[in-house]
C-alpha cells in the first residue's frame, strides 16, 4: 500500500524535533549537488586544544573581517552551504546565539566554500535572520584547516575557539549552546572533552570490529560504556553501531546505559528496546512465512504473538509492517492482539484501522488525479467518499489535505485539499497543536503560490504558543520555500 495517510504527517512533525548528527557534525549534507558518490573519509590531523588556524577568506559577504587567532574574543566558526537544508534550518538559531552572547565577547562567523555569486543573494534574502559575519572560503583553505584537520565530513558544523585561541569544541550547531555557555563562563572542561574524543574514536573502532563479528568488539564495547559517562551523543553512536552490526548483546547493554541517564532517556530506551524486540520477532516470523509451509507458518504466528503480548508498541509497529506488505489478514490479527492489551491500546488499534482505511481511500483518489483520462465523475465520487469518511475527524482531514499535495505535487489542485481544511475548521472544538494554517501554507508553497504560502505561514506561527514547536514549524516551512525556489530555478 502506498503511504498517503496521516502517518506521513506524524513522521514529519516527529522529524522536525530532531537535530541532524548525534555526535560531531551532521552528515546529511556531506556532499554537494555535483560531488561524486564516494568521498574519502577525512583523517584528523588536529585535536581539541590545538591552536585555531587563521581564516583564509576570499570575500567577507556580511560583517567585517575576523581574526580568530587574536585572543580577544571567543569565536564560533560554522561551515555551511546555501544548498544544505539543515544548514538553512540552523541559521536563525545561530543568529539568536550571536545576539545572546554578543555582549559577552562571542563572535560568530559563517564560512561557505561556494562561489560569492551564490552566497551573496542568499545572505541578502535572509536579512536579519542571518545576523552575524558571513565569509566565502578561499580555495577551500579554511575548510581544510578546520573540517579536514578535525576529520569532519558533514555540514552544518561549528567550531568553538576560546580566548586562548584553542579549538575546544566541534559539533552540530544545534548542540552547541551548553558548551558555548561553559566556555563563556570559563567552566568548560577541556580535559574531559579530550577524554570523550578518545571514547568516540573507540566507538568507530567498535563499529569496525562488530561489523566483522570480531569477538574483541564485546571487550571494546565494555570499555566504552564504562568511560562514556553521561554523554548522550556518544551513547547514541554506540546504539547505532550496535544496531547496524546486529550485535544484540551490546545493544541490550547500551539501552541499559541509556535508561540510567534520566527519565526521558529511560523512556526512549524502553521504546527502542520494544521496537528492536518486535523487529527480531517479525524477522523470525517472516523467515518461516516465506517458505509457504502452512503448519510452520501457523506455529511461527503463535510464537510471534506470544513474544509480543506484553509489547504493545511492538505490536503497533508490526501491524504497520504487515500493512506495508499488503498482508491485511495478519495486520488485522495483530491489531486484535493489540486491542486486547487494554482500553487505551484498543482505541489506538481502532485509530490505526481508520488510518489504513483513509490510506486506501486516498490511494484511490490519487490514482484518479494522476490519470489524466480518469472520469471526472469518479474523481468527484472519490472526493465525496473520502470527505464523508473523515467528517468526524478534523485532525485527519487536515493531515489528509497535506498528504494529498505532498504526494501529488503540481498534479493536485488546491480546491479539494483546501475544502478539507475548511471542513476541519468547522469541526474543531479545541485549538489544535498544529494550526490548520500550517497545512494551508505548505499546500500553497508546494503548488507554487509562495505569496499565499508566506501569508498563511505567518498566520500559523502567530497562532502557536509553544516556542519550540514554532521554531520547528518555521524552519520546515522555510525549507519548503527554498526547495520550491530551487525547483523553479531548475525549470527556468
Amino acid at each position: 500500500m502506498k503511504k498517503i495517510n496521516s502517518l506521513l504527517v506524524i513522521a514529519l512533525l516527529a522529524s522536525l524535533s530532531l537535530t541532524a548528527g548525534l555526535t560531531g557534525c551532521c552528515d546529511s549534507c556531506n556532499k554537494g549537488p555535483s560531488d561524486p558518490i564516494e568521498e574519502p573519509v577525512a583523517v584528523p590531523s588536529a585535536k581539541l586544544g590545538d591552536k585555531a588556524q587563521a581564516l583564509t577568506i576570499s570575500e567577507w559577504v556580511k560583517g567585517s573581517a575576523v581574526d580568530v587567532t587574536d585572543g580577544k574574543n571567543i569565536y564560533v566558526v560554522e561551515f555551511w552551504a546555501t544548498w544544505c537544508g539543515p544548514c538553512r534550518n540552523t541559521i536563525p538559531h545561530l543568529t539568536e546565539l550571536q545576539k545572546k552572547y554578543k555582549d559577552q565577547g562571542v563572535v560568530f562567523v559563517g564560512v561557505s566554500s561556494e562561489k560569492s555569486e551564490d552566497v551573496k543573494p542568499f545572505v541578502q534574502e535572509m536579512g536579519d535572520k542571518m545576523d552575524y559575519n558571513v565569509a566565502v572560503d578561499k580555495d577551500d583553505a579554511t575548510d581544510k584547516a578546520y573540517m579536514g584537520a578535525y576529520g569532519q565530513n558533514g555540514i552544518p558544523c561549528a567550531f568553538i575557539v576560546n580566548k586562548e585561541s584553542q579549538v575546544v569544541w566541534v559539533g552540530h550547531p544545534m548542540e552547541m549552546e551548553t558548551h558555548l555557555k561553559e566556555v563563556v563562563e570559563d567552566k568548560y572542561d577541556l580535559g574531559a572533552a579530550l577524554k570523550l574524543e578518545e571514547v568516540r574514536a573507540n566507538v568507530e573502532g567498535y563499529a569496525e570490529l562488530a561489523a566483522k563479528k570480531d569477538p574483541k568488539a564485546a571487550e571494546l564495547a565494555e570499555k566504552i560504556l564504562q568511560e562514556v559517562g553521561t554523554d548522550k551523543s556518544t551513547i547514541n553512536d554506540m546504539l547505532n553501531a550496535a544496531y547496524h552490526a546486529q550485535d544484540f548483546a551490546v545493544l541490550d547493554k547500551v539501552l541499559a546505559k541509556m535508561a540510567s541517564l534520566d527519565e526521558d532517556s529511560a523512556k526512549r530506551a524502553k521504546q527502542i528496546g520494544s521496537q528492536i524486540a518486535a523487529e527480531r520477532a517479525m524477522g523470525d516470523y517472516m523467515e518461516v512465512a516465506t517458505k509457504n509451509d502452512e503448519a510452520a507458518t501457523k506455529e511461527a504466528e503463535a510464537k510471534l504473538f506470544a513474544a509480543l503480548k506484553d509489547n504493545p508498541e511492538g505490536l503497533m509497529m508490526i501491524a504497520s509492517q504487515f500493512t506495508d506488505i499488503d498482508n491485511m489478514e495478519m495486520a488485522d490479527k495483530t491489531l486484535d492482539v493489540l486491542a486486547a492489551v487494554d482500553d487505551e491500546w484498543a482505541k489506538k488499534a481502532n485509530r490505526f484501522r481508520t488510518t489504513v482505511k483513509i490510506g486506501s481511500l486516498m490511494d484511490n483518489y490519487a490514482t484518479l488525479v494522476e490519470d489524466k483520462d480518469a472520469d471526472a465523475v469518479k474523481r468527484a465520487a472519490a472526493e465525496k467518499e473520502l470527505l464523508e469518511y473523515l467528517e468526524t475527524d478534523p485532525k485527519s482531514m487536515a493531515q489528509a489535505a497535506y498528504s494529498i499535495v505532498m504526494r501529488l505535487g503540481t498534479a493536485a489542485t488546491p480546491e479539494f485539499p483546501l475544502q478539507l481544511l475548511d471542513e476541519a475548521d468547522k469541526l474543531q472544538t479545541e485549538k489544535p497543536t498544529v494550526p490548520n494554517d500550517f497545512y494551508r501554507a505548505a499546500i500553497y508553497i508546494r503548488l507554487g503560490d509562495k505569496e499565499k504560502g508566506r501569508e498563511f505561514s505567518q498566520m500559523a506561527l502567530n497562532a502557536m504558543e509553544d516556542e519550540n514547536m514554532k521554531k520547528q514549524i518555521s524552519a520546515y516551512l522555510e525549507t519548503l520555500l527554498s526547495a520550491k525556489e530551487e525547483e523553479e530555478a531548475r525549470a527556468n
